[in-house]
C-alpha cells in the first residue's frame, strides 16, 4: 500500500476518504443523543454515562440553537478544581476560628451511623454508595467557575465547539475535524431520527471502524507514530493524586506501572463514565473513591458495572509492532488509546501512547 512511507501510507488514507460519503458510518450509526442546557450537570453526564457515549451535543431552547458539546473527559478536572478549592475553604476557616479562639472547638461533623440511621437506610447498602456518587458529582457541578446562581451545563458545554457538516459532506472534512481533538461532529439533515435539525452525529471510533480496513494495512512501526514521553504513576499512588496528575496535564490517559516501571494498569476518562454510571446501572455498585489507591479504582471500577468485568485494564503493544496491528486491538478492545511498551528486565516499560486521535492526525489529517 503507497510506497511504504509515511506519506506514501497518508496519502493513501487521504484518497480513500475522499471517495466516501457521511452515508459510510451509517451502519454504525443511532439516532442522536441530545441534551439541553437547563439540567444539571450531573444528569447531563448521568445520560452520556447511561448511554454508554463519551459526549453529546447539547441544546439550548433559549438560543434555539446547539451551543456546545457536553464531554465526560471534564469530570476529572472540574473534580480536582473543587477538592483544591474546598481544601482552601478549609484552610481558611481553621485559621479563622484559631483567631477568634484557641479553645473553642469545631462542632464534630454527625457520625456516620446517625447519618445512616437519619436517611433510613442500611450501612454499606446500595444506597448509599449511589448518594456518596452522586454526592461527589453535585459537589463538581456547583463549583463557582461553572455556574453563577443557577446549576445548568450550559457554561459547560460551550467549552466545547460542535461542529457541524452537511449530508453530503465526505469524510476527509469530518476526518480533519475529528483529528484535532472532537470527539464528535454533528450531521445536519431532516429524517425519521433527526433531532433539531441534526440527522446523526460521527464519532472518532465510528469514523476509525469505516476506515480500518486501509489503516490495518500499515506496516509503520508501532514507535514511529507515538507519542512520547509517557505519563505514568505507581499503582500505590493515591488515586486523587492521580486525577490531578491528569487535569493538570490536560490528559485523558495515564499509566499506572509497579514499582520497577513495569505497565500493569491504564486509567482514563472511560473508567470516568464507568464511575459515573455505576450507580446507575442494575447490578452495579457505586465506587467510593476516598482514600482509595488508583489501582484499586481501577480494579473496583471495572468489577463494580457487570457489563464491563471483562474488560482488560490495560491495552499495549511493542514498539517493534506494526501499526495495523496497533489498529486492530484497538478495535477488538474497544480502547480509545494503547501504550507502546519496550520489554526490559523490569517488565514491559511504557515508552509511548498512540490513540485514535493519534492515528488520525498522522495518516487522515490534510493540515
Amino acid at each position: 500500500m503507497g510506497d511504504g512511507t509515511l506519506k506514501g501510507y497518508q496519502e493513501v488514507v487521504l484518497e480513500y476518504l475522499k471517495t466516501k460519503s457521511v452515508d459510510e458510518i451509517k451502519p454504525f450509526s443511532r439516532p442522536p443523543i441530545i441534551v439541553k442546557d437547563d439540567i444539571s450537570p450531573l444528569e447531563g453526564f448521568q445520560i452520556l454515562a447511561e448511554n454508554n457515549i463519551r459526549a453529546c451535543p447539547v441544546w439550548s431552547d433559549k438560543d434555539r440553537n446547539f451551543i456546545g458539546t457536553l464531554d465526560l473527559r471534564d469530570v476529572c478536572k472540574l473534580f480536582v478544581e473543587v477538592k483544591r478549592q474546598k481544601k482552601e475553604q478549609k484552610a481558611h476557616q481553621h485559621k479563622h476560628f484559631s483567631a477568634i479562639s484557641e479553645n473553642e472547638e469545631e462542632k464534630p461533623a454527625m457520625p456516620v451511623d446517625e447519618l445512616v440511621a437519619e436517611q433510613n437506610i442500611k450501612p454499606d447498602s446500595y444506597e448509599i454508595r449511589k448518594k456518596g456518587t452522586n454526592l461527589v458529582l453535585e459537589t463538581i457541578t456547583k463549583h463557582p467557575t461553572i455556574i453563577s446562581d443557577s446549576t445548568t451545563l450550559r457554561y459547560i458545554a460551550k467549552m466545547r465547539v460542535l461542529k457541524r457538516f452537511p449530508h453530503d459532506t465526505n469524510l476527509l472534512s469530518i476526518a480533519d475535524a475529528l483529528a484535532e481533538g472532537s470527539h464528535l461532529v454533528a450531521i445536519d439533515g431532516e429524517g425519521e431520527n433527526s433531532k433539531n435539525g441534526i440527522n446523526m452525529v460521527i464519532t472518532q471510533k465510528m469514523l476509525f471502524q469505516v476506515i480500518s480496513p486501509v489503516l490495518e494495512k500499515i506496516k509503520l512501526r508501532a514507535d514511529s507514530i507515538m507519542r512520547s514521553p509517557v505519563i505514568s504513576v505507581e499503582a500505590s499512588t493515591n488515586a486523587f493524586d492521580a486525577f490531578v496528575i491528569m487535569a493538570d496535564k490536560g490528559i485523558s490517559a495515564l499509566a499506572v506501572t509497579d514499582e520497577d516501571g513495569s505497565l500493569v494498569h491504564n486509567t482514563s476518562s472511560r473508567d470516568i463514565k464507568q464511575w459515573v454510571a455505576g450507580p446507575a446501572e442494575e447490578g452495579g455498585n457505586a465506587v467510593d473513591i476516598t482514600d482509595m489507591t488508583i489501582e484499586d479504582f481501577v480494579v473496583q471500577v471495572r468489577q463494580s458495572k457487570p457489563s464491563v468485568k471483562t474488560c482488560a485494564t490495560v491495552c499495549s503493544v511493542h514498539k517493534e509492532s506494526e501499526v495495523g496491528h496497533a489498529v486492530k486491538l484497538l478495535l477488538r478492545t474497544g480502547y480509545h488509546h494503547m501504550w507502546v511498551v519496550e520489554t526490559t528486565d523490569d517488565g514491559n516499560i511504557p515508552v509511548g501512547l498512540i490513540s485514535i486521535t493519534d492515528i488520525f492526525r498522522k495518516f487522515a489529517h490534510t493540515r
